[in-house]
């Protein structure tokens, strides 16, 4: 996509065609941050997508993991983050990076309830 910059010899664009998912190396905390979102997604569409046969989880997400990132208009910015029961279950989720919720294909990125906090207001 226009502005989609490389990533200098560190990896390459994650932005580009590949499916290779990204940061596999990365520590999981439990926490992904989603990007692409529909900005018509509520936390429902977003548990409902994540409820998907080939995602092996610990244990179903409960029903307030789901937070959605606000602009500063108050209006959904297109980035929510979601916890999961463990680390293991956010690494698991990670097959539904780049796979579609509605007309839009989801970037997944491993988080922490650190990223979390300032951008959906939550206090931890």
């Amino acid at each position: 996509p226009p502005g989609a910059q490389g990533m200098g010899g560190m990896g390459g664009d994650l932005r580009g065609p590949s499916p290779v998912m990204p940061h596999l190396d990365v520590e999981h905390t439990g926490v992904l941050k989603l990007r692409g979102l529909p900005y018509s997604a509520t936390p429902q569409d977003i548990h409902q997508w994540f409820n998907d046969p080939s995602i092996n989880l610990s244990a179903p997400l409960s029903p307030d993991s789901v937070q959605i990132c606000l602009n500063h208009s108050g209006r959904p910015s297109g980035s929510a983050f979601v916890e999961f029961a463990t680390p293991d279950d956010s690494r698991e989720a990670m097959i539904k990076h780049r796979q579609m919720l509605g007309n839009r294909y989801i970037e997944l990125f491993p988080s922490s309830r650190e990223d979390m906090a300032p951008a959906t207001g939550v206090r931890m």
